[in-house]
This record gives structure tokens, C-alpha cells and sequence, in this order.
């Protein structure tokens, strides 16, 4: 009776994880891109140079958490973007970052329209994020934005953490079904009746 009880406590406290973590992420995806020079279009941009990029949207607010880095460029970033089009082929500009937090790959943040926050989100691969500098005003380096893994999210010092509460929560339901399980079987064992 004991185990039932215990296993009841840890399958509610399961379910409280559950929801109360759910509803904080649910409008919040992140996006990443890593590329090169040689994926800008419509010309190449600067050889050996490469941007990397992690993006978590908020399709309610609008807002962007981001953290873009570049490497391998001889010149700063003078401007960045998030721009709409497929793979090999340039776009129109739908996100302006900041270039002084892209040329020192720290985190920054932007708000824009929500319904270009969700295209963004719904459809990563039909953008793409580059940076240029003024021997390259195209691009010297692009990468074509992907859907992150749902587990993680970024930390603002260019690590992810994983989706820890989700994790916690499937635990406790386990751990519960199994007390619960234990409980059932020491009743049978002992003869008992319920």
C-alpha cells in the first residue's frame, strides 16, 4: 500500500513538471545554421571564411534571441541578416542583427513582425543568414537555417542545454508505474485482497 502511494505522489509530481514546464517553451524553436564562403549566392563569398548560428524564436512575440559568430574573414562584419530564400539562390532581407555582437559572437536579441518570426520557425531552410563586409557587400560568409534539435535550448554563451524538466518528468512517471508495479506485486505475494 505504501509503494502505491509513493508511486501515486512521484506519477502527480510527474505530470506538474510536465505541464508547468510545456507551456513556457511551447512558443519558443530554435534554429541553427552553420556555413561558409562558398555557400553564398549569387557569387561566392570570402574564401576560408565561415559563420555559425544559433537562433531560439519566439513566434508569439516576435523576439530573437541570437548568437551569430564568423571566422576566418579579413574584414568585420559591417552588416548581418537573416534573408529569405532557398539554397544557391539570394534573398530579400526579413531580420537585421547586429553586426557589433556578430563580429564578437555574443548573444543579442531582436523583435520582429511574429508572422515573419513564424515563417522563420515553421520553415527554417527557407532562410538563410549571412554577413558582409565591405570587399564582399553580397555575403562573405552564408548559412542556410535547420531545425535544432526540441530538447536543447541555448545558454547565451554559445552552449545548449537540454530540455532537463521534460527529462525529470519522464523519470518520475517511470519511477511512479514502477512503484506502483512493486505495490501490486508485494499485494498478490502477500495474499492480500484490495
Amino acid at each position: 500500500m505504501r509503494a502505491s502511494r509513493l508511486g501515486a505522489a512521484l506519477a502527480g509530481a510527474a505530470l506538474l513538471v510536465l505541464f508547468s514546464a510545456g507551456p513556457a517553451l511551447a512558443d519558443q524553436v530554435r534554429v541553427t545554421g552553420s556555413g561558409s564562403g562558398a555557400e553564398e549566392a549569387p557569387d561566392p563569398g570570402e574564401d576560408g571564411a565561415t559563420i555559425e548560428a544559433d537562433f531560439t524564436i519566439d513566434t508569439e512575440s516576435g523576439e530573437i534571441t541570437y548568437t551569430v559568430s564568423v571566422a576566418g574573414n579579413s574584414e568585420e562584419a559591417a552588416a548581418s541578416h537573416i534573408h529569405r530564400a532557398p539554397p544557391g539562390e539570394a534573398g530579400d532581407v526579413v531580420v537585421e542583427l547586429d553586426a557589433a555582437a556578430v563580429n564578437a559572437g555574443e548573444e543579442a536579441t531582436v523583435t520582429v513582425d511574429p508572422e515573419v518570426a513564424a515563417e522563420i520557425a515553421a520553415s527554417p531552410a527557407e532562410f538563410y543568414v549571412n554577413a558582409h563586409s565591405a570587399s564582399f557587400p553580397g555575403g562573405f560568409a552564408r548559412a542556410q537555417l535547420e531545425a535544432a534539435g526540441p530538447t536543447s535550448v541555448p545558454t547565451g554563451d554559445g552552449s545548449s542545454a537540454s530540455g532537463l524538466p521534460a527529462l525529470i518528468g519522464v523519470g518520475l512517471v517511470l519511477a511512479g508505474v514502477g512503484a506502483v508495479a512493486l505495490g501490486l506485486a508485494r499485494r498478490r505475494g502477500d495474499g492480500s485482497s484490495a
